[in-house]
C-alpha cells in the first residue's frame, strides 16, 4: 500500500513515540509490581521463620507441659500403688490446665493404663505410634508431628473424630470430593519415674485440624491483622498432606477448610520436600506466598506450613502508575503530532520539487540542474547531490556506451580469433605429423650419441609441443556438449590424483585428501570433469617447483545447494593483478615454453558448461587455491559412477 511521504512522517515520528510510551508503561508497571513482590517475597521468607518459631513454641510448650505433668505426685501414687484410676482427677485437671485434646497415662510398654478425656476405654496400645516407640526404647522425653488415623481418634475421642474429618475439595478437575479423617497432631511423650525406675509414660496430644488458634496467632505476628476490603490481607494455614485443616482464610464465609494446594506448590513442598515461596493459587484469588514443609519425627514430610498476602493488595499503585504513564505518554503523542504535521508540510513541498527533478533525469535530460536554496540542511544536502548525480549520469552513460562498444569488439574478435585458431590448428596438425614420423625414422639409424640423435630428439620434441598446443588451440576452438552422469566427486578428483600422483614430478609433493563424508554426488561428464581436475593439479606441482604440500578438498555447501571442490598448493602464489586475468584465453604466468595459456581457459569452459564456477584465491607468497563449485545432483542418487 503506498502511502504519502506526509501521512509516513507523520506515522513514522508517531508509532515509535506510541509504542515507546506503551512499552515504557507496560515495563515501569511491571517494574514496580515486580519490585514490590521482590520485597514482598523476601519479607514473606523472613516472615515464614517467624510462623515456623510459633509452631515449634506450640510444640515446644506442649512438650514442657507433658514433661512438668510427668513429675505430678498424684500421677506418680497412682501409678506407683498399681492403682491408675486414682489419678484420673489429677489427670483430667492437667489436660484443662494445658488445653491439650489428648492426655493418656501409658504403661512402660505403651499400652493405655488411663484416659484423661475417656477414663472408660484403656487396654489399647500406643506403641505403634514412632514417638512413643522412641521413647520406649529411651530415647528420652520428646515432641513431634504426628498424624492420626480417623480411627485413633474416635478410641481418644469421638469429638476429636468429628473435629478431624474434613471433606477435601477434588484432587483434580471434575474429580469427586475425598473425605479426609485423619489429623494432625503435635504430639508429647515423658517417661513417669519413680526414682530412677520407669513406671509409666505420659503422652498427650493437639489436634491442628480446625484450631485456629495457632493460625490466627501467627497472622496476628505477621500481619498486625491487616484486612483488604473488610477480609484478611493474608494467609496463614497448615497443611495435612496438600489438604488445609486450619487457615485464616475465609471462602463463603467460613474458613476454607478442605481447600488444597496449588499443584505446582504441592509438587515442590509435599512430593519434593523443598521450601517454596513465589506466586500461588489460593482459594479463587493470586497469593504472594511462602510454604514449608512440616514433618514428623522420621522426617517424612506430612504438611505444610505457609504464608501469604493477596497479589490484589498491590495491584492498585501498579494500576496508578499506569494511568499516569498513560497520561504522560498519550500528551506526548498529541505534541508530536502537532510538531509533525507543521514541519511535513515544509517538507513535502521540498520533496515535490526535487521529485519533479528526478523524474527529468529518469526522462535522459542530464542537463537540468535543481541548484541548492533550501534552508533545511539535509535536502540542501539531497539538491546538491542530484545535481552532482545527473553530471555523473551523463558521464556514465558515455563510458558506458563506449565500454559496451569495446566489449562487443572484443567478443567479435575472440570469436574471430577461435575460428582463425582452429583453421590453423587443422592445416598444421598434418606438417607436424609427417616432421613427428620422419624425425622417429631418422633417429631409428642414428646412434644413442652424438649430436645429430640431439638435433633430431630436440626436432622430435618441439614438435610434440607444437602439437600440444595445437591441440588446445582445437580445445579452444572446439565446444563439446559434455555426457552428464551421476558420479561422487571425490571418485573423480581421486582418479584424476592417480594417473599422476606416482609420477617424478610428485617425488616431493606430499598430498593431502579432505573429503568430507557427506559430500554429495552431482551429474558431471566425469572425463571433462577429470581433465579440469588434472589441470589444476599439474599447475599446482608446477607452481611449487614440484616441492611442497599440496591440498586436495571436497566439501558440501548445503546453503549453495552445491559441492565444492578446492586444491591449494604451498608455492609462490598470484601476483593480485594477475589474479583476475589467468583465465583469459593464452595468459599464462609459467616461463616461456612451459605452458600455452589455454588450460584455466578451457577448464573455465568445462566449469561452467556443468552450471558451476571456478574462480582463483591467492596472495604473493602465501600460495594459490583454485576453488570450484559444482551444483549437486537435484534425484536422488540411483546410480552414482565409480
Amino acid at each position: 500500500m503506498q502511502l504519502r511521504l506526509r501521512t509516513r512522517i507523520i506515522l513514522g515520528s508517531m508509532i515509535p513515540l506510541v509504542l515507546v510510551g506503551v512499552i515504557s508503561t507496560v515495563a515501569g508497571a511491571h517494574l514496580i509490581a515486580r519490585s514490590v513482590s521482590g520485597q514482598v517475597q523476601h519479607s514473606l521468607e523472613s516472615s515464614i521463620n517467624t510462623a515456623r518459631l510459633i509452631y515449634q513454641g506450640d510444640l515446644d510448650d506442649l512438650h514442657e507441659a507433658v514433661r512438668l505433668a510427668s513429675f505430678d505426685p498424684a500421677i506418680r501414687a497412682a501409678l506407683t500403688a498399681g492403682a491408675p484410676d486414682q489419678g484420673l482427677p489429677r489427670l483430667a485437671e492437667l489436660q484443662q490446665l494445658n488445653r491439650v485434646d489428648v492426655l493418656d497415662l501409658l504403661d512402660p510398654d505403651g499400652r493405655v493404663l488411663l484416659r484423661a478425656q475417656a477414663p472408660a476405654r484403656s487396654g489399647d496400645s500406643l506403641a505403634g505410634r514412632h514417638l512413643v516407640q522412641r521413647v520406649i526404647a529411651g530415647r528420652g522425653d520428646l515432641a513431634a508431628t504426628g498424624v492420626a488415623t480417623g480411627a485413633e481418634l474416635e478410641i481418644e475421642d469421638p469429638v476429636l473424630a468429628e473435629r478431624a474429618s474434613i471433606t477435601a475439595q477434588p484432587a483434580v478437575s471434575g474429580g469427586q470430593a475425598e473425605e479426609v479423617t485423619g489429623g494432625l497432631l503435635l504430639e508429647a511423650a515423658a517417661v513417669v519415674r519413680d526414682g530412677d525406675r520407669p513406671i509409666g509414660i505420659l503422652y498427650g496430644a493437639r489436634l491442628l485440624n480446625r484450631d485456629v488458634r495457632m493460625v490466627d496467632a501467627i497472622y496476628e505476628t505477621v500481619f498486625k491483622g491487616e484486612t483488604y476490603h473488610g477480609s484478611p490481607i493474608g494467609e496463614a494455614t497448615i497443611f495435612l498432606g496438600d489438604v488445609r485443616v486450619a487457615t485464616v482464610i475465609a471462602n463463603h464465609g467460613d474458613r476454607a477448610v478442605g481447600t488444597r494446594l496449588d499443584p505446582e506448590v504441592r509438587a515442590n513442598v509435599i512430593t519434593h520436600g523443598r521450601p517454596w515461596v513465589g506466586r500461588a493459587e489460593v482459594v479463587g484469588d493470586r497469593h504472594i506466598t511462602s510454604y514449608e514443609p512440616i514433618r514428623d519425627l522420621s522426617g517424612k514430610v506430612v504438611g505444610a506450613l505457609a504464608l501469604g498476602i493477596l497479589e490484589r493488595r498491590f495491584t492498585e499503585p501498579r494500576r496508578d502508575a499506569l494511568a499516569v504513564f498513560l497520561a504522560i505518554t498519550l500528551a506526548g503523542v498529541v505534541l508530536s503530532f502537532l510538531v509533525a504535521v507543521t514541519m511535513t508540510r515544509r517538507i513535502v513541498s521540498r520533496v515535490r520539487r526535487l521529485v519533479d527533478a528526478v523524474e527529468r533525469v529518469a526522462g535522459g535530460d542530464f542537463g537540468h540542474r535543481v541548484g541548492v536554496d533550501s534552508d533545511i540542511y539535509e535536502m540542501a544536502l539531497l539538491e546538491g547531490q542530484i545535481d552532482r548525480m545527473s553530471v555523473a549520469l551523463a558521464e556514465r552513460d558515455a563510458t558506458i556506451k563506449r565500454q559496451t562498444e569495446e566489449r562487443i569488439s572484443r567478443s567479435e574478435r575472440l570469436a574471430i580469433v577461435g575460428r582463425l585458431a582452429a583453421g590453423v590448428a587443422h592445416q598444421i596438425n598434418n606438417p607436424l605429423g609427417g616432421i613427428l614420423l620422419f624425425s622417429n625414422l631418422l633417429l631409428r639409424k642414428f646412434p644413442e650419441e652424438g649430436i645429430e640423435r640431439e638435433n633430431l630428439e630436440r626436432i622430435s620434441n618441439e614438435a610434440k609441443r607444437c602439437q600440444s598446443i595445437v591441440q588446445g588451440l582445437l580445445d579452444f576452438a572446439r565446444h563439446r556438449e559434455p555426457t552428464f552422469e551421476r558420479a561422487r566427486i571425490e571418485e573423480v578428483v581421486e582418479r584424476a590424483l592417480r594417473l599422476v600422483e606416482h609420477q617424478g614430478l610428485f617425488l616431493n609433493v606430499a598430498v593431502t585428501r579432505r573429503y568430507a563424508e557427506d559430500a554429495p554426488s552431482a551429474d558431471v561428464d566425469v572425463t571433462q570433469m577429470q581433465e579440469v581436475f588434472l589441470n589444476l593439479v599439474l599447475n599446482a606441482v608446477q607452481a611449487m617447483n614440484e616441492r611442497g604440500e599440496l591440498t586436495v578438498t571436497v566439501a558440501p555447501e548445503p546453503r549453495e545447494n552445491a559441492v565444492r571442490i578446492t586444491i591449494a598448493d604451498t608455492g609462490p602464489g598470484i601476483a593480485e593483478d594477475q589474479v583476475e586475468k589467468i583465465f583469459e584465453p593464452f595468459f599464462t604466468t609459467k616461463d616461456v615454453g612451459r605452458g600455452t595459456g589455454l588450460g584455466l581457459s578451457v577448464s573455465r569452459g568445462i566449469v561452467e558448461g556443468h552450471g558451476g564456477i571456478i574462480w582463483a584465491e591467492s596472495r604473493p607468497g602465501a600460495g594459490a587455491n583454485f576453488v570450484i563449485r559444482l551444483p549437486v545432483a537435484q534425484a536422488p542418487d540411483a546410480a552414482v559412477a565409480p
